[in-house]
């Protein structure tokens, strides 16, 4: 599996995961993820920040993290969506006592609502494959051949409930992680511009 945001430890440890352990420790990490984007988009109070989005804060939440986000418009309806039925898949897994995996029907159910992989016949190749491709025939693909081959390799995989699962959480990921890129972007511009003087 590929994941776009670099976290070689995390993403080791979803790999070897039985499905309630991916479930759980992926989720953990975009929840991480989605804190640390917010940080990027609000003013940078740490105080104030600390008070809510800690302990019993009101925005220590998975939920309400997802729903400031979308209030702030950090994404569309469909992405809140998912966030939400991310999160409710991750109490189905937490707080069963029972044996569960994604094949449990309520998850199945649920994964239905995600994002299917996303597959060309023709551009079925893991990421090393795809890498070699778009590295010897730079030249001669343009660039939606180019795009189709990576994001077959990245968002692709059989449709089964915990791919739907993983590829949702990686898209979102890849969201997240240009919200943030923008955001420094804009921090860089701000920083070069000139200040404007009052007398």
């Amino acid at each position: 599996m590929v994941w776009l945001i670099e976290d070689a430890e995390i993403v080791a440890e979803i790999e070897k995961q039985n499905d309630r352990g991916a479930c759980l420790v992926a989720t953990a990490f975009l929840d991480n993820q989605l804190y640390l984007t917010l940080g990027f988009v609000l003013e940078d109070q740490e105080k104030v920040r600390n008070k809510l989005f800690k302990g019993s804060g009101p925005l220590a939440t998975f939920s309400a993290k997802i729903d400031l986000g979308y209030m702030l418009a950090m994404y569309p309806d469909y992405m809140h969506s998912a966030l939400h039925t991310v999160r409710r898949i991750r109490n189905e897994f937490a707080h069963s006592a029972k044996p569960i995996t994604f094949e449990t029907q309520q998850i199945r159910d649920l994964c239905g609502n995600l994002f299917p992989p996303h597959t060309h016949e023709r551009f079925q190749l893991s990421f090393k494959e795809a890498m070699a491709v778009l590295t010897a025939s730079s030249d001669q693909l343009n660039i939606e051949t180019k795009n189709r081959i990576l994001t077959d390799a990245i968002m692709g995989g059989e449709d089964t409930p915990r791919t739907r699962f993983l590829n949702s959480v990686r898209s979102i990921l890849l969201h997240l992680h240009l919200i943030v890129v923008c955001a420094r972007l804009r921090n860089v511009q701000m920083r070069l511009e000139p200040k404007l003087t009052y007398w």
